[in-house]
């Protein structure tokens, strides 16, 4: 029975941690083009090196430093906005790196409309705090694995008649509850965010944000580079966003915001 145990708590935690150990490959192609971007970038051609970096990410290629050095190319060139929205990228895929995360602050901290999370709703706050601990994919897998934890343990507490042995599997049950508990809430509020719609930035100098997807309606305020909201809705050459304080929602141009596109 504990031999039986022990293996059932290694396979998830081998399957995760295998998971989190796979690279994608890419291609002979690819890496050429990186190390011609990098080169690029090194010699101060920012507009250059942001180009060929920018044909990767049209080539489908997904990879953290891809975005990352892509953020420091439109930071370089003076585009906040887009370097935003590629650290903002780089951290989905790679949340604990930390020359991802100095150059997000460091980028943040030279926007006007800095981002604010005491007022924003409580599953909107829990989403966008837990972003730099785990990927999205971590947080659904850390929720499958403290699962099967807290069923095999449980299983173990009711197949056993011994009361030494139960009251330690009893302490682990309520370990493996606990975790289970606490990962759910983080992946239910991640998941959440997924559905309600993407992360996005404004990429503009300046826009207008409007109570309608028009230039008849209330402006209600005037947005600059690098705010970040949720993208709602688009309707033609407008977009519908919600700043993360207090939730307000309004529309810009479609061409001042720009989505990050990673869960």
């Amino acid at each position: 029975m504990r031999l039986l145990l022990v293996f059932a708590a290694l396979v998830p935690v081998g399957v995760f941690f295998l998971l989190q150990s796979h690279v994608a490959a890419q291609s002979p192609d690819g890496a050429q083009q990186m190390l011609t971007a990098n080169q690029l970038y090194e010699d101060a051609e920012y507009v250059e090196s942001a180009n060929v970096y920018q044909q990767l990410v049209g080539q489908g290629y997904t990879n953290v430093r891809l975005y990352h050095n892509l953020g420091n190319a439109y930071y370089k060139r003076g585009e906040l906005g887009r370097a935003l929205v590629n650290y903002l990228r780089a951290q989905r895929l790679s949340p604990r790196d930390a020359d991802v995360k100095a150059n997000l602050e460091l980028a943040r901290s030279q926007t006007v409309e800095k981002l604010d999370l005491k007022r924003a709703p409580l599953f909107t706050r829990l989403s966008l705090v837990t972003v730099p601990w785990m990927t999205f994919n971590e947080t659904a897998l850390a929720t499958v694995a403290t699962w099967y934890l807290l069923a095999v343990t449980f299983a173990a507490l009711v197949l056993m008649r011994r009361k030494g042995p139960r009251k330690a599997v009893f302490s682990l049950v309520l370990v493996f509850l606990l975790m289970f508990g606490t990962v759910s809430i983080i992946f239910g509020s991640r998941s959440y965010a997924v559905a309600t719609g993407e992360r996005g930035v404004i990429v503009a100098k300046t826009t207008e944000f409007s109570s309608g997807p028009g230039t008849n309606y209330k402006r209600l305020s005037t947005l600059h580079e690098g705010a970040e909201a949720r993208v709602l809705a688009r309707r033609g050459s407008w977009t519908k966003i919600e700043l993360f304080d207090a939730g307000r929602q309004g529309w810009v141009e479609a061409r001042a915001v720009e989505a990050v596109g990673i869960p």
